[in-house]
C-alpha cells in the first residue's frame, strides 16, 4: 500500500505518451486525457488517505504534473487560436510560477511542493484541465480568460506567501 499513490502517479507520466502519440481529440487521446486527470486527483487524495505522504511522492507529482502541462502545451496549442495579449498574459502568468516556486524551493525544499498545491492552485488545475472541453462549444476566449483570472490570483497568493517566509531560512 505504500507505492499505491506513487504508482498512480506513474499512469500519469505513461498516459503523457499516449497523448504525444496519438491523433488529437482522438477517443485514445480523450481517454489518457482523462485518465491523467483522474490520477491527478487520486494519487495525493490516496497518499494522504493511508498517510504514505513523502517528499519523493510530492516530487514525482510535481514532475508529472510539469510533464502532463508540457505535453498538452505542445499538443493542443498549435490548434487554438488567441489574441496576443491573452498570450502575453499566460506568458507573465507562467514566468511569474517558474520564479516562485524556483525561489520558494531554494528556501523550504519539500515544502515548496506541498505549498504549491493550495486551493487556488487547485481551483487553476482544474480549469485549465476543463479548457480543452470546451473546444468547439464557447468562444475559446472565455474559458481562457477564466483559467487567466485563477492562474493571476493562484500566483499573486503564492507571492503573498513567498513574501511571508520567515526571512531566517537560507537559500
Amino acid at each position: 500500500m505504500k507505492y499505491v499513490a506513487d504508482i498512480i502517479t506513474g499512469v500519469r507520466f505513461v498516459g503523457c505518451f499516449f497523448i504525444i502519440f496519438t491523433p488529437l481529440f482522438s477517443p485514445i487521446f480523450w481517454t489518457s486525457y482523462v485518465l491523467c486527470g483522474l490520477s491527478d486527483v487520486l494519487d495525493g487524495f490516496i497518499a494522504r488517505k493511508f498517510h504514505t505522504e513523502s517528499e519523493h511522492g510530492a516530487t514525482l507529482d510535481t514532475v508529472c504534473d510539469c510533464i502532463f502541462l508540457l505535453v498538452c502545451f505542445v499538443t493542443i496549442v498549435p490548434v487554438i487560436s488567441l489574441p496576443l495579449w491573452m498570450w502575453c498574459w499566460i506568458g507573465v502568468i507562467a514566468v511569474c510560477k517558474v520564479f516562485f516556486f524556483i525561489i520558494s524551493y531554494s528556501k523550504l525544499r519539500y515544502e515548496a511542493i506541498t505549498k504549491s498545491h493550495n486551493f487556488l492552485n487547485r481551483i487553476t488545475g482544474l480549469l485549465l484541465f476543463s479548457l480543452p472541453f470546451t473546444l468547439g462549444w464557447i468562444s475559446l476566449e472565455i474559458p481562457v480568460f477564466t483559467v487567466c483570472v485563477a492562474a493571476t490570483l493562484a500566483v499573486l497568493y503564492d507571492g503573498f506567501c513567498l513574501k511571508k517566509l520567515k526571512k531566517d531560512t537560507t537559500i
